[in-house]
């Protein structure tokens, strides 16, 4: 299930808030994976997918930023204190060519055992925007 093909984007001091972007971008095809199971005769890609490739290119900007260097046995986790905010505007179909996520980060922190990042993530499909979710947090936590 890896959803980022290419990193086209990579800034600590970028997006709305000055506090980090990462943007990456996964060619479609007709026989993406994905499509075959959901929806029968009207196939597009499941909005939880497309939020777990947001999630990807957050673990891949921890990681990017050296927090899981020293951190052998650390999983990445997303943390639901705070309500998520999901829009979707749109749908990925079978007759799209390219999917590209953004993630604008709010806040990050770095003290402690447990790195957390915050963002806004969107996805554009084919350039129009289709999906929003704000305040999504992603935390690098010992195993349990």
């Amino acid at each position: 299930m890896r959803f980022l093909q290419r990193v086209s984007a990579f800034d600590v001091k970028g997006g709305f808030w000055q506090r980090g972007y990462m943007k990456a971008e996964r060619d479609i095809t007709a026989e993406s994976w994905f499509f075959r199971g959901h929806f029968h005769n009207d196939p597009c890609m499941p909005g939880t997918l497309i939020l777990e490739g947001g999630l990807q290119l957050m673990m891949f900007y921890l990681a990017a930023i050296g927090q899981s260097l020293h951190r052998d046995g650390y999983r990445f986790q997303p943390a639901f204190e705070e309500k998520i905010l999901v829009k979707c505007r749109g749908q990925v179909t079978p007759r799209n060519r390219q999917l590209t996520y953004e993630c604008h980060v709010s806040s990050l922190t770095l003290e402690g055992d447990t790195p957390r990042l915050t963002g806004t993530l969107l996805c554009t499909v084919d350039g129009l925007l289709s999906f929003q979710a704000e305040h999504v947090s992603l935390c690098l936590t010992p195993a349990a």
